[in-house]
């Protein structure tokens, strides 16, 4: 029995001073002993379950209650409905068991009141004039309810909410949405929803709570298809039958052996106040649908024309797969219940354990050979170790991928498909983020091109791609996270809400930290040096080798490796000789005394002559003159302006022109080591 049903007869039980009944106890009027109970003869023809009014009444009552969990129990409900009063083609009594289950509930008449021996041939229980529930005896003396009063449901019910919209119960709450206020709202936006073949907004109609958060999409969207192929062969909804009010009196639409279908207003969670179809039904459409999938569709709707719907692949992989099997291959060969596998999904289920390892390969493979066509297009290089551990999340992804939409093919019992989606789903998008996360690197190296890959190069890319690449991962991860904790239905805003106001705390923990990351940005948006640059820091001279998050790294011209926070370096005092448009060249020449004028002018043209078009050296910035008159000689000086890109580049260029100088010396026999002025050659 339910919780709600024994809360009920507790309550009951408490009004009119009696003990609480649940199922099982023997009920008997108050004020007499077991003994008496037991004494009472019983007519061994009759059956017991039916041997009085009360006897009948819990007999029903225990079977609506277990077939709850077990559909089946219906049939021992409608074992004590008197149907043979009925045409027969009112007969099927589901309903009637319904209703007559909601009308016992209502009068709030504990059974133990109800007569356990009459002598009459009718019974008459229920509260005041207006709701009267009888039962009769019949010949072979099983009391049964009587086919009047099952006619009379309707009417019953009806007066029920009559009374429920009088006392104020009907009011709509405002903040539930519109689309499922009413019974009325809810099955016209299913209705409509699914002629468009929006069958994720048809899933919403569904209590779908007791689904793992992960797979309610996959799986809903399957069942509200086979809720609407049910409903199409069992009865013809009609708008105007259903009540336009939020009242919260549940709604059946089909009762039967295999399980219900009931439209029932939330009493708590998320979607408190909405019409939806309940949990029970949820749980009865696998077995509805196996028990009518063959069946025609009721009269109303052959009559218009409707023939059954045949779901699109792209929406329903699953059930087009299913309709489109031989009838051998969708035989149970598991046993019956939750865990029910036919042969097709046992082959299934195997075939997809055997080609994870393909799938894999198949994924890895042209992954890593797409990756170095790439690279090799873009003139970067890479190992191979380094595109296998690129290309291997795309495999894993494959695989994933493969898992998780080959069991939605299978259209496995929602317990099983449940429990394996509820593993796959996050499994996949873990997979999605790990491979996104590993694509960032070749991603990037792809966009600088050499550039950042080449040894020795020397470019601004190379300075941001540290953070660059680390600034993209860290949101890899945070929309990885987001998509995980959306699987599980997490309120994205409040986690992350909490998240800032914990960020706080770590951020005044981490201050240092924090400064060295701006301090990062700030260098590379500065663009105070590059990689590859000559700078001097601090009286501490290098070649800028990495800059990072935080710390940069110079390496010495001794070959020590200096390792400076990047928040330093915002207010240091930076010599980037790496900047230099140009390369100054100075030199003094001492020409010795008694060298004559004629001589120094000709040896000041001559280098004159050697820097005019001398390719690398700037031409309007070069000096050569006659400077200084020293004790020793006379001092010549000459300063050029190499225009070259490196130091390496500089150095070639000094020592061309001081082996040309020194040539010119000597062919002018100025000797500049001894200071002695010779003949010319």
């Amino acid at each position: 029995m339910s919780p709600r049903r024994d809360l009920i007869l507790l309550a009951s039980a408490l009004l009119l001073g009696g003990p609480p009944l649940y199922a099982g106890q023997e009920a008997r009027p108050r004020g007499e002993s077991n003994e008496v109970a037991t004494a009472r003869p019983v007519v061994p023809s009759v059956d017991p379950r039916f041997r009085s009014p009360r006897a009948t009444v819990r007999t029903f009552l225990i079977a609506m209650n277990l077939s709850e969990d077990d559909p089946h129990k219906i049939e021992d409900a409608l074992a004590c409905l008197d149907l043979s009063e009925l045409p027969p083609d009112r007969r099927s009594g589901g309903r009637y068991a319904f209703e007559l289950e909601f009308m016992l509930r209502s009068t709030n008449i504990p059974t133990y009141v109800i007569p356990d021996r009459m002598e009459g041939a009718e019974c008459e229980i229920g509260e005041g004039k207006d709701v009267k529930l009888k039962l009769h005896r019949r010949t072979d003396g099983r009391w049964l309810f009587e086919g009047k009063t099952l006619e009379s449901l309707p009417r019953l019910r009806l007066l029920l909410w009559e009374r429920a919209l009088a006392a104020g119960q009907g009011k709509d709450i405002g903040d539930v949405p519109a689309d499922f206020r009413s019974p009325y709202a809810m099955f016209r936006t299913y209705i409509e929803v699914l002629k468009k073949g929006d069958f994720d907004r048809a899933a919403e109609c569904l209590d779908l709570s007791e689904i793992p958060d992960p797979a309610r999409q996959i799986v809903g969207r399957e069942l509200a298809f086979k809720l609407k192929e049910v409903l199409d062969r069992n009865v013809f909804i009609i708008f105007q039958d259903v009540p336009d009010t939020s009242v919260g009196l549940p709604l059946e639409a089909v009762v039967h052996k295999e399980g219900r279908i009931t439209a029932e207003r939330q009493a708590s969670g998320k979607r408190k106040g909405q019409w939806l179809f309940n949990r029970a039904t949820v749980q009865s459409v696998d077995r509805l649908y196996d028990e009518f999938e063959t069946k025609p569709l009721v009269p109303e709707l052959t009559a218009i024309g409707r023939t059954s719907a045949a779901p699109a692949f792209r929406h329903l992989p699953g059930l087009w797969l299913r309709q489109r099997l031989p009838g051998w291959l969708r035989s149970q060969v598991v046993a019956s219940g939750p865990w029910s596998l036919a042969a097709y999904q046992v082959a299934g289920m195997v075939l997809l354990v055997l080609l994870v390892v393909p799938v894999y390969r198949l994924a890895v493979w042209p992954s890593a050979r797409v990756l170095r066509s790439l690279m090799a297009w873009r003139g970067v290089t890479a190992d191979d170790r380094e595109l296998r551990l690129w290309a291997r999340p795309i495999g894993w992804l494959a695989v994933a991928w493969m898992l998780v939409e080959g069991v939605a093919m299978l259209d496995l019992r929602i317990e099983l498909a449940g429990s394996l989606l509820a593993a796959l789903v996050p499994v996949y998008w873990l997979a999605a983020a790990v491979a996104a996360y590993g694509l960032i690197d070749p991603i990037l190296k792809l966009v600088a091109g050499p550039a950042l890959t080449q040894p020795g190069a020397t470019t601004f890319a190379a300075m941001g791609y540290p953070v660059l690449s680390l600034v993209l991962k860290i949101v890899v991860v945070a929309c990885g996270l987001a998509a995980l904790l959306n699987l599980f239905e997490f309120d994205i805003g409040t986690v992350f809400a909490g998240l800032g106001i914990g960020g706080l705390a770590v951020a005044l923990a981490a201050q240092d930290t924090l400064k060295n990351f701006f301090g990062s940005l700030m260098l590379i948006a500065d663009r105070t040096f590059r990689v590859g640059d000559l700078v001097e820091i601090g009286g501490n001279k290098g070649v800028v080798e990495s800059v990072g998050l935080r710390t940069t790294r110079i390496r010495g011209l001794d070959d020590s490796l200096l390792t400076i926070p990047n928040s330093d370096l915002t207010t240091a005092h930076v010599t980037n000789f790496g900047a230099r448009r140009f390369r100054r060249f100075q030199s003094h020449i001492l020409v010795p005394h008694g060298t004559p004028p004629e001589r120094l002018i000709e040896f000041r043209d001559g280098l004159l002559d050697l820097i005019r078009g001398r390719p690398g050296v700037l031409q309007k910035k070069y000096e050569v003159a006659l400077n200084d008159l020293g004790s020793s000689g006379v001092d010549i000086l000459i300063e050029v302006h190499f225009d070259v890109l490196d130091g390496h580049s500089e150095l070639i260029a000094r020592d061309g022109l001081i082996l040309e100088v020194l040539s010119l010396a000597d062919r002018l026999g100025i000797s500049l080591d001894k200071g002695v002025c010779t003949e010319p050659k």
